[in-house]
């Protein structure tokens, strides 16, 4: 059984196994083969039916070298990158193999993979000297990729975030920038709310800069300059659809929402409403900027009854999920 467990694990082809099978373990085998993801690596690499080491046509199996835990390719390197001898090999792994046996499985092994290892060897060799980078040495084996990674990363701010800042004052930027993964949304919806923050939503003001002599008119009002701020926020058609959207959450919660364009841009944040209040607000807010977007590329303008049409349908799918997101947002929908 151990036996089958390891042969899984090597890059056979069935034709070139050394032992005979029937047509039954044939097609296991190479049902199994198309499953499973054979990654090269030559750390991992094995000698024993692999279709890449091969003698007179034929992969190899010594039960002698399995049974005493000699699989992979590796172990027949010395330090120094060099194939170990036949007496190196005796001393190091203590079974009497015969000269011939293990002349076979070098001659196997092809030379692209003895010039990979030795590549390897030579290289592991010359990383004698040390990297310090912020005081860490990245040299050494103990420090994980992520730790590195770590190291290089440099904080970057979106050229965006002064843009707001003189506009808006006392923004909560972690609020801003991850709200909308506190919700059950699809990534379409979640865009439209993060090209805002980061001032590459295409309003005709923003494609301007690739397009000469466009007409940068609003898509809603035609009397504005199309811009992102314009857009969202200030258009008369927008101002009165985020009026009428404030009426309804405030008729379904009881409570008075009036939204400002910086709740409208960095997301709705206010203590003197009750935590659940603020939940279907923000939703409501995403829902809303996505429904703009929407009426701005199919040549119409937000509209608050197709808007609460969307809405039921956001409900009637979200019922029929399971995760958390879309539990708590049914709960809240039904208190409401």
């Amino acid at each position: 059984m151990e036996v089958i467990k390891f042969l899984l694990k090597c890059n056979y082809k069935i034709e070139k196994l050394p032992t005979k099978l029937s047509n039954f373990y044939k097609q296991a085998l190479l049902a199994w083969k198309l499953v499973y993801k054979h990654n090269f690596s030559p750390t991992t690499c094995f000698i024993w039916n692999n279709s890449n080491v091969q003698y007179k046509n034929k992969s190899l199996f010594f039960p002698r070298w399995y049974d005493n835990d000699i699989v992979l390719i590796r172990q027949l390197f010395n330090p120094h990158g060099h194939l170990l001898t036949y007496e190196e090999f005796l001393l190091k792994f203590g079974i009497p193999v015969p000269p011939r046996e293990y002349a076979i499985v070098l001659d196997a092994i092809p030379t692209s993979l003895l010039q990979l290892f030795k590549g390897i060897y030579n290289t592991s060799q010359l990383r004698t000297q040390t990297i310090i980078l912020d005081n860490v040495d990245i040299c050494v084996n103990s420090v994980s990729n992520k730790q590195i990674r770590n190291l290089l990363h440099t904080t970057t701010l979106p050229a965006w975030k002064f843009y707001w800042e003189s506009k808006f004052v006392d923004i909560n930027w972690t609020y801003a920038w991850t709200i909308s993964n506190k919700y059950c949304l699809n990534n379409k919806i979640k865009e439209v709310s993060f090209k805002i923050l980061h001032g590459i939503y295409p309003t005709k003001k923003t494609l301007s800069r690739f397009v000469e002599d466009m007409d940068l008119s609003c898509s809603f009002c035609g009397t504005q300059e199309e811009t992102i701020y314009h857009l969202f926020a200030e258009c008369k058609h927008t101002s009165m659809f985020w009026i009428e959207v404030g009426n309804y959450i405030g008729n379904i919660t009881t409570q008075t929402v009036t939204f400002l364009d910086k709740d409208i841009v960095l997301g709705y944040l206010n203590v003197k409403v009750d935590e659940d209040c603020i939940f279907i607000t923000q939703l409501f807010l995403l829902l809303a900027k996505f429904h703009i977007h929407k009426a701005k590329w199919s040549n119409s303008k937000p509209k608050f009854q197709q808007f609460l049409s969307e809405i039921n349908q956001y409900c009637t799918i979200v019922k029929h999920l399971q995760n958390q997101k879309a539990i708590r947002t049914n709960l809240i929908f039904e208190k409401f």
